[in-house]
């Protein structure tokens, strides 16, 4: 989850999403609040019924209607479950990844590197015995470098620092989940969401 959030706090900037001279909009299903008039005056839900991310369908609509939305994390405000299980938690990205990232294939190959990083270079740096002292040492430099974006990238999400500290093991299913995504709607053209099915295809 912190993989994620930490994604989408680079493609929907909160900063970008409240200006509003910036057409790009975002919301959290989880929780939204609006206002009712402007929530009538673009049709509400059922103008987004046949959307499957319908919570940025809706939040695209309200500000495009010269309206003003406010993304914002506010832990001193609420709290919620996004998912109780992992088949939730699977069946819900598997829905929104491809729709939420623009080229979640390309992302996926990206964190594939990162993947190859973070575990090739200590072995390289000391699995190559070959190397010199200094040849190590800047492999091992340029390792901690590595680290040090991952983990500035994943603390924009928010979460509490043991969930960051363990997200690198989470690389791998991150990938399989951005890969099921975008196979779902390019291939099958369908996603399933609390036992219906979607049907994907323009």
């Amino acid at each position: 989850m912190p993989l994620i959030f930490s994604e989408l706090a680079s493609v929907y900037p909160s900063k970008q999403v409240n200006d509003p001279t910036s057409r790009l909009a975002a919301a959290n299903g989880q929780f939204l609040l609006v206002e009712r008039d402007a929530y009538f005056s673009v049709g509400g839900h059922r103008a987004v019924g046949k959307s499957v991310l319908e919570d940025v369908a809706l939040a695209e609509n309200i500000k495009g209607g010269s309206r003003i939305i406010r993304f914002r994390y506010a832990p001193e405000a609420l709290a919620t479950r996004m998912y109780w299980n992992m088949s939730e938690m699977v069946e819900g990205w598997t829905k929104n990844l491809a729709l939420l990232f623009p080229k979640p294939v390309a992302l996926a190959l990206w964190r594939v590197l990162d993947v190859l990083l973070f575990f090739g270079l200590p072995v390289a740096a000391f699995g190559l015995f070959w190397l010199q002292p200094w040849q190590r040492n800047v492999i091992l430099l340029i390792w901690v470098r590595t680290l040090w974006r991952f983990y500035s990238r994943v603390a924009r999400s928010n979460f509490p620092a043991p969930d960051i500290a363990i997200s690198i093991l989470g690389v791998p299913f991150f990938i399989y989940l951005l890969i099921l995504s975008a196979s779902r709607y390019r291939f099958k053209k369908t996603v399933i969401w609390k036992g219906r099915n979607y049907n994907t295809a323009p």
